[in-house]
């Protein structure tokens, strides 16, 4: 997850007043409750930006990201909503770029990307890149 240093109630900013940013965690949860969040985050169902507003939710085949899922052939479907406009969404397997997908400044982007020949401990995520500099990036998921 990302997270900042402040302490001070105001998510995102390192300190209030400053126009530096930190890190946000975006937590996907079944209820608004500390037992709930908690299991999301046990079950890595998160993603961080780095400060920005960003929406990032992918699923493989329907599986959460952070989730293990068995090594095969699979589908990925992602959903963004940027802050500001989207420069690309990188889809990395292992260490590479496997997919990109050019953001054309859009502030929404969604597609599915087939993956093939997926081995068990192989992992693979989605980087999303705004031109202001903003970015996210999901929990991989990891293959069994």
């Amino acid at each position: 997850i990302g997270s900042g240093d402040g302490h001070d109630g105001h998510p995102g900013l390192t300190h209030l007043g400053n126009s530096g940013s930190g890190g946000i965690a975006g937590i996907f949860a079944e209820e608004a409750t500390r037992e709930s969040v908690y299991e999301a985050l046990r079950a890595r169902r998160v993603y961080a930006t780095n400060g920005r507003r960003i929406y990032l939710n992918a699923t493989l085949d329907g599986a959460a990201m952070g989730s293990p899922v068995p090594a095969r052939d699979a589908r990925l479907s992602v959903f963004v909503v940027g802050e500001g406009p989207i420069e690309r969404v990188d889809v990395i397997r292992g260490p590479d770029i496997a997919h990109v997908v050019p953001g054309e400044g859009r502030l929404r982007i969604g597609f599915t990307q087939p993956l093939a020949g997926l081995r068990a401990g192989e992992t693979v995520y989605v980087r999303v890149l705004q031109i202001d500099g903003g970015a996210a990036w999901s929990s991989p998921f990891f293959f069994r």
